[in-house]
């Protein structure tokens, strides 16, 4: 509880003594998205420690906490560095079994927490079927198969927000992530801010405000969530981001989020599609050059969305981004396109970007919401057409695997983690898998654990449950591959151009079948590749997805920089043109 009437405090350090010892706490943002940066590290230096941290996301909140050994225990969807790979602490504590780690599903998470809000002990959600999430001793008898999901109640919620009033109300811009649904299954709310308003005066676009009675204490700490965005005051500066998450030890991951504001993108004048045309002249591709392997993946899956398509995408799921993109471009103008885990809906056409991306998805997008808004309203409906999502294995059966491996050495690898994969397997009507490298060790008969797979195979089935029939495909560098077969085992369906059966055999883990109508793969045309090179993704993005990991760090560097420059231009002073006087 408050100790006074205002929740205002001074500084950080008073802000994160509501901490204590033991407690579940979680921290607001997403992704690259307004992160408490400084509340985190703050909290790692008051010394709390066996904190429980709970959130749909682990990423830069769970590089910072361990370093100062204040985490016991983990209960997330998933945690990765986004581009840049693996989070290395924590896949280092989890697979050392340093720190417990309870995996969830995005629905599991956000049911949970609505629970806790509405002060239940548990709520129904849709089964997972097909993961290791499906728990039959949780089943309840009802069509569509629903579980139960015990509350998720949370101790403390670290937020950073654009602003507060002087009352203590606070308000968010922008993408929301959790963060609704976790301030009211929250006991205590910290805030850091980066501007302090006078009361009666929050009223940002498409903004949230949370009310007063559920904030116990704010402090102002402008940049603080830097280096990961708070639109439209700054972007996320991906460069400082990616060297925090790679820095070799403590102090410079610290000193690199410490460091002061450099390359942040500060754009809250220019039109989108300004931008969109500074993005497009640094392009130097080659519209005539023959196509490459990722330009086949991301046509391949262009094809498959129409103007009635409603499309969803994770923040780092490059290829099929690129897809939509390319779709929503060339013959389907009226699909719908949800980034950021579904909080931008019905995005505007532009390039594909790492830093400026979500800035023109925040100017552009119909609707600013959270991850539960859009889980609430259009997957649990099933009203999203396509799903495209990358997988590090699978299996004769589709199932997919993002959690953990075996190493050849003995031991396990550490995963990103599932996310929303189990829910959206069986919700989305088209469930299209991509796996960038096809090989004897990402195809396998089965699956150490089905972190996701589509379970309802026979179209009745879906059909009694009440969702919408469409395909579930897993497209390769080689092929692609369809539940054709017996008891829906994969059947090669479509062989790539210049590849034969016999690599594929050579290649796959399991022994794999050829459908009786199996075709060759249409190339992209020369059109799809002028435009998806010149205007879709002149940068070359895409090709992050496909590189080996020892190439991607240079790739990435020179991308970054090419970003960088074309944020100095944008933001460049500019003369204006005296006004005419009448």
């Amino acid at each position: 509880m408050k100790n006074s009437s205002t929740p205002w405090v001074s500084n950080l350090e008073q802000l994160v003594s509501f901490v204590e010892p033991g407690v579940r706490i979680s921290a607001g943002g997403v992704h690259y998205t307004r992160i408490p940066v400084a509340a985190l590290l703050a909290l790692g230096k008051s010394g709390v420690g066996d904190l429980h941290y709970v959130a749909w996301g682990g990423g830069l909140a769970l590089e910072i906490l361990p370093e100062y050994d204040a985490v016991g225990e983990v209960e997330i969807c998933f945690s990765n560095a986004d581009v840049f790979g693996l989070a290395p602490r924590f896949r280092r504590a989890a697979e050392a079994e340093a720190i417990p780690v309870r995996d969830r599903t995005a629905l599991q998470l956000i049911t949970g927490l609505r629970a806790a809000a509405e002060h239940l002990e548990w709520a129904p959600m849709q089964s997972p079927d097909g993961s290791v999430f499906a728990d039959p001793e949780l089943r309840l008898p009802t069509e569509p198969p629903t579980q139960r999901v015990e509350a998720i109640p949370i101790d403390v919620l670290i937020l950073h927000a654009q602003r507060a009033d002087d009352a203590g109300n606070v308000e968010i811009e922008g993408a929301r992530a959790t963060d609704v649904a976790s301030v009211f299954a929250a006991r205590k709310v910290l805030v850091t801010v980066e501007e302090r308003v006078p009361e009666g005066t929050l009223n940002a676009r498409s903004a949230i405000v949370i009310p007063r009675d559920r904030v116990t204490a704010i402090a102002l700490e402008k940049n603080g969530a830097h280096p990961t965005s708070c639109l439209p005051l700054y972007g996320a500066d991906i460069s400082a981001f990616g060297r925090a998450m790679m820095a070799p030890d403590s102090e410079q991951m610290i000193r690199e989020l410490t460091r002061a504001p450099r390359d942040t993108v500060a754009l809250p004048k220019i039109p989108s599609d300004e931008i969109s045309q500074e993005i497009c002249a640094a392009g130097e591709s080659d519209p005539g050059a023959p196509w490459t392997v990722d330009e086949l993946l991301v046509c391949w899956l262009s094809r498959s969305v129409d103007n009635s398509s409603i499309c969803s995408c994770g923040s780092s799921s490059l290829i099929s981004v690129a897809a939509y993109l390319l779709a929503k471009r060339t013959h389907a103008p009226r699909a719908s396109i949800m980034t950021m885990n579904g909080c931008y809906v019905d995005v505007k056409f532009r390039p594909l970007t790492l830093g400026l991306a979500e800035y023109q998805d925040y100017l552009t997008a119909t609707l600013h919401c959270g991850g539960e808004d859009s889980y609430h309203q259009y997957y649990q409906q099933g009203r999203i057409t396509h799903e495209a999502v990358g997988a590090a294995q699978i299996d004769a059966y589709g199932r997919t695997n993002n959690l953990w491996l075996e190493k050849p050495s003995g031991g396990r690898l550490r995963l990103p983690g599932q996310g929303g994969m189990a829910d959206v397997a069986n919700l989305h009507s088209t469930f299209l898998i991509y796996l960038p490298r096809h090989t004897r060790l990402t195809t396998t008969e089965s699956v150490l654990l089905s972190s996701a797979s589509r379970a309802w195979t026979d179209e009745s089935e879906e059909s009694r449950h009440g969702y919408p029939r469409g395909r579930m495909a897993v497209l390769t560098d080689l092929c692609v591959m369809e539940p054709t077969g017996e008891a829906g085992r994969l059947q090669v369906t479509s062989l790539h151009p210049g590849v034969t059966l016999e690599e594929v055999i050579s290649s796959t883990g399991f022994v794999i079948g050829v459908a009786p109508n199996c075709e060759q793969t249409v190339a992209p045309s020369a059109e799809e590749l002028r435009i998806l090179r010149t205007e879709v993704d002149p940068l070359g993005l895409r090709r992050l997805e496909m590189t080996p990991a020892k190439e991607r760090g240079f790739l990435l560097e020179t991308l970054l920089k090419v970003e960088a420059d074309i944020t100095r231009r944008l933001t460049q002073p500019r003369d204006i043109p005296p006004q005419r006087k009448e």
